[in-house]
């Protein structure tokens, strides 16, 4: 396994996997962790899937032009300056 890896949490793999385009975030519990046991190496239960993505239906379901347009109005109200919107974005989720 690659050092970087070894310092990742399941979450973490488990996101960067349903980010992959080759992959995508539309598939079942049970492929992510077979797919990331047979790439990684790593036991992810179900539940791990559901905390970092979130449950199937709602991966299924999830209609993003709504935060895509509060995304480019907020980058528009920053100037599309992204180093405050992303210090922005650090203030207010903690």
């Amino acid at each position: 396994m690659k050092p970087k890896l070894m310092n990742m949490t399941e979450k973490d793999i488990v996101r960067m996997v349903a980010d992959d385009p080759k992959v995508g975030n539309n598939k079942t519990n049970k492929y992510y962790r077979d797919y990331i046991y047979r790439k990684f190496g790593r036991k992810i239960s179900p539940v791990q899937v559901t905390k970092a993505i979130g449950s199937l239906e709602s991966r299924l379901n999830n209609d993003f032009s709504f935060m895509e347009n509060s995304a480019k109005k907020f980058l528009l109200d920053c100037d599309y300056d992204e180093f405050l919107a992303r210090r922005m974005l650090n203030r207010v989720a903690g």
